[in-house]
C-alpha cells in the first residue's frame, strides 16, 4: 500500500497588504436651538372703508327713493290741481250752456207767441197810410203800433220838429198837424191857461185815433 507523501513545504499564502481607510472625521454640527418665535397678536382691522362705502351706498339709495317719491307727490299734486281747474271750467261751461239754453228757450217761446197789443199788426186809417207811404208801407198792409211809433219818431228827428228849448215838445209841421189833430197838453201842467203843445208823452194818444178800437191800449 503506497503512502501518501505530504510535502512539508508550507504553501505560503501571499496576503496583499490593504491600505487602511482613513477614518472619517465626523464633524459635529453645532446644534442650533431655535428659539420659538413669539407670535404677535394679529390685529384684525375692521374694513372701515368698505363699511363706510356700504353705508354711503344705502344712504344714496334712500335719498334717491325719497326724491323719487317727492317728485311723484309733486307731480300728483300738480295733476290734482289741473283736474280741479278742469272741473271748475267744466262746471262753468255747463252753467253758461244752461243759461244759453234757457235764453234760447225763452226766445223760441217769444218767437212762437202771437204778438199782442202794440206789437200786433193791424190795418190802420187811410190818413196814417198816406203818412207811411214814404217809409215803404203800402195801403192795406197790417202794421204794428210799435213800427208806426218808430216811423213817426224818425220823421220828427229828420225834420227837426222838436222845440230846441225843450226837446220833449214836438213842433209839428202840416203833415203831423193833420195826423195828430188838436194838441191836448198845456205847456205848464200846473197852469190851465198856458198854451197847448204836443209832447212825446202823449204821442200814443194822438196816434190812437188811426188804429182800430180793439187795438187801442
Amino acid at each position: 500500500m503506497s503512502k501518501l507523501v505530504t510535502s512539508k513545504t508550507a504553501t505560503k499564502t501571499t496576503r496583499s497588504k490593504t491600505t487602511p481607510k482613513p477614518k472619517e472625521v465626523v464633524v459635529e454640527e453645532p446644534v442650533i436651538i431655535e428659539t420659538p418665535a413669539v407670535e404677535e397678536p394679529v390685529v384684525v382691522e375692521t374694513p372701515v372703508v368698505e363699511e363706510t362705502t356700504e353705508v354711503d351706498s344705502m344712504k344714496q339709495r334712500f335719498e334717491r327713493l325719497i326724491k323719487t317719491k317727492q317728485d311723484l307727490m309733486i307731480e300728483l299734486k300738480r295733476e290734482v290741481q289741473e283736474l280741479k281747474k278742469m272741473q271748475r271750467d267744466h262746471e262753468l261751461a255747463l252753467k253758461e250752456a244752461s243759461k244759453r239754453s234757457r235764453k234760447k228757450r225763452v226766445r223760441d217761446e217769444n218767437s212762437t207767441r202771437k204778438p199782442s197789443g202794440f206789437a200786433s199788426p193791424v190795418v190802420v186809417s187811410d190818413e196814417l197810410y198816406s203818412f207811411l207811404e214814404s217809409f215803404g208801407v203800402k195801403k192795406g198792409d197790417p202794421i204794428a203800433r210799435t213800427d208806426v211809433t218808430r216811423y213817426v219818431t224818425t220823421y220828427i228827428k229828420d225834420k227837426d220838429l222838436q222845440n230846441p228849448e225843450n226837446r220833449r215838445e214836438i213842433v209839428p209841421d202840416t203833415v203831423l198837424d193833420r195826423l195828430f189833430g188838436p194838441a191836448m197838453e198845456h205847456k205848464d201842467p200846473n197852469d190851465a191857461t198856458s198854451p197847448l203843445v204836443y209832447t212825446y208823452l202823449k204821442l200814443q194818444r194822438y196816434l190812437s185815433q188811426h188804429f182800430p178800437k180793439k187795438a187801442t191800449v
